[in-house]
């Protein structure tokens, strides 16, 4: 059960994440996650922050809640996971290659994902969107609400292959994304995100604040001075120790 919501913020992450010669885009997501129950463990709702910068070849995200950095740099072929607390990072060659043991066990959380067009159109903060139902089946047992706009221009070729590649820990997100990206060219705006994961009942929301064009500074997408390089550990990763 430890891994079961990092699992999960990954691929919620990889759901989050859905070319041209402007600089990037710096886009700013707000998370709502009502209170749940784990092991008769009550956890409180949470709120997190979180921002996505985004260009052709070189994406970055960082995570409060984890107070971790994921860095896909295309350009280098290469991964970072940036942990602040510690100031370590890992960095890792691009594919990203699990270990045989990892690959095992990561084969128990496998989800199918169903994707429908309802034809229901509203704007959203000045967005025109339109909605999409998301099925998932599986270890995860939920229904998603997506409304999804094409008014924001993002490099969406790049996007979703460093979006693949961030969540490359979780192969069902890969396929995830994959049936996303044949809608076409769409962003979503507005997540609402209910049902269970391996029996603990959960809804979650994701709203993206601002979208803003930007020449994204190069410190956005490289680690930190002082930070120290360690020897990625899987298990502690998925289980934030």
């Amino acid at each position: 059960m430890k891994y079961t919501l990092r699992l999960w913020a990954l691929g919620f992450i990889g759901m989050s994440l859905i070319s041209t010669a402007w600089g990037g885009h710096h886009i700013v997501q707000k998370m709502h996650v009502d209170p749940i129950q784990i092991q008769g463990q009550n956890r409180p709702a949470t709120d997190v922050t979180r921002e996505m910068w985004i260009e052709a070849e070189r994406m970055a995200t960082y995570d409060p809640d984890q107070n971790m950095s994921m860095i896909v740099r295309l350009d280098e072929g290469k991964i970072l996971f940036v942990r602040h607390a510690e100031k370590v990072f890992h960095s890792e060659s691009l594919p990203l290659q699990m270990p045989p043991d990892m690959q095992k066990m990561m084969a128990m959380f496998q989800f199918k994902t169903d994707l429908q067009r309802t034809g229901n159109r509203k704007q959203i903060n000045g967005w025109n969107c339109e909605e999409i139902v998301m099925t998932l089946q599986g270890f995860m047992n939920m229904n998603v609400t997506l409304w999804c706009t094409g008014d924001i221009s993002l490099p969406f070729a790049s996007y979703y292959k460093m979006a693949a590649e961030m969540a490359s820990l979780t192969p069902a997100v890969r396929e995830m994304l994959q049936k996303m990206q044949a809608l076409g060219n769409l962003f979503p705006v507005r997540q609402e995100m209910t049902g269970t994961v391996m029996g603990v009942s959960t809804r979650t929301t994701v709203d993206v604040v601002t979208a803003e064009e930007m020449d994204i500074p190069a410190e956005r997408f490289a680690v930190p001075e002082g930070f120290r390089e360690e020897k990625l550990d899987f298990h502690k990763l998925l289980s934030n120790q």
